[in-house]
């Protein structure tokens, strides 16, 4: 029976025996090791489980098995950080948490690469080579992917192959649609997408107005959304001439290429009324009948349109039209000096029975290129 002996060296150097050991003292269940916990006394921990793994967070321990689910529930990394290491997943690979990672780290100059690979013996157009997943849940505690990356083969031809990226991302009807599709033709790097926002030098809207910004931050289509936009209360019975403030265009300088609207104008009382109505850079004011009594600014987007449709909220459509200042003056070539203010402006002599304000419903539609 093997045992081991434990003693005590004392002053002369002498050891001191004690009592033998044995195994039998030492009771160990088979395939464990025991770890002292925090009160000194020892625990076993399992490492017989097929696959398993120890963990520690520099107090405790605890063994987990590979072979099914493992759980780091004391945060860290992963970390292969040999040139000759890899780390292989056949499966699906996931990771969850705040701040979780897995980190390939590599000095040299290119860095880890992180492969998905597609071992097909028959790969064929379009088949997505690789996906990367973002999924989450929904308000009723469902799970959902949000959005994802895959990796595309457009033409797998030896050689000569072709690939693109395409990001998915939900459509709202519990759907993934395709968004963007990046790519190149060997010559020309391509981005293929539906409309485009942008958020770069755009300008502001005004009060229930809402803007929205098509463009590359240079190029712009800017929709206009007029909702209950009060131009003010018309002079019952007298001239008077209105406006809103619907729009500021960023500083700096622009072109401003065509102005168009599809508007509807909404009066209390008497409807029948007939307004010169237009677009200017200011606001319509005063006892005036006509805008061009007001000044040409106040119709310098749009000349006035004589309204032929009742003030109960029905449409106008007005063709987008250039600047009436001409092509490279005015209005057309607005400078970083120049007024970035965009009115929707109308003047009459009001019936005597109309009331209330004169409210626009509907859209202004700016195509503008910024240039500085």
């Amino acid at each position: 029976m093997a045992s081991i002996q434990l003693g005590a060296k004392d002053g002369d150097d002498n050891y001191n025996l004690g009592t033998s050991l044995t195994e039998a003292d030492i009771p160990l269940t088979l395939g464990t090791i025991a770890i002292g916990n925090a009160s000194g006394d020892g625990v076993e921990l399992d490492v017989s489980t097929d696959k398993g793994i120890m963990i520690g967070n520099g107090t405790t321990a605890t063994v987990v098995a590979l072979s099914g689910n493992a759980t780091m529930t004391n945060g860290g990394v992963v970390t292969v950080d040999s040139a000759t290491a890899s780390f292989a997943v056949g499966g699906d690979l996931t990771v969850n948490g705040g701040q979780s990672a897995l980190n390939f780290t590599d000095n040299g100059a290119v860095g880890a690469t992180f492969t998905l690979f597609q071992d097909s013996t028959s790969p064929a157009s379009p088949d997505e080579v690789g996906i990367v997943a973002f999924d989450g849940r929904d308000d009723g505690a469902g799970a959902n992917t949000y959005a994802t990356i895959s990796g595309v083969i457009d033409d797998p031809s030896a050689g000569a192959t072709f690939g693109s990226v395409a990001v998915q991302v939900q459509n709202g009807t519990g759907s993934l649609e395709t968004a963007a599709v990046f790519a190149h033709d060997g010559s020309t790097a391509t981005l293929e997408t539906g409309l485009i926002t942008t958020e770069a030098n755009v300008g502001t809207p005004g009060t229930n107005v809402t803007a929205e910004e098509y463009g590359d931050g240079y190029h712009h289509v800017t929709i206009l959304t007029l909702t209950a936009t009060s131009l003010g209360a018309p002079n019952a019975g007298n001239n008077s001439a209105h406006g809103a403030l619907i729009y500021t265009f960023p500083a700096g300088t622009h072109l401003h290429s065509v102005t168009g609207f599809n508007v509807g104008l909404t009066l209390g009382g008497v409807t029948t009324d007939t307004p010169d109505v237009g677009v200017g850079s200011v606001i319509g004011s005063g006892a005036q009948a006509l805008l061009s009594g007001v000044g040409a600014t106040s119709e310098d987007y749009i000349t006035g349109q004589t309204w032929g449709v009742a003030l109960d909220g029905t449409a106008t459509v007005v063709e987008p039209i250039g600047a009436v200042a001409g092509l490279m003056t005015g209005i057309s070539l607005n400078g970083a000096a120049d007024v970035k203010a965009l009115h929707l402006n109308a003047a009459d002599g009001w019936n005597a029975g109309v009331t209330g304000n004169l409210t626009a419903d509907g859209t202004v539609t700016l195509v503008w290129t910024k240039t500085s």
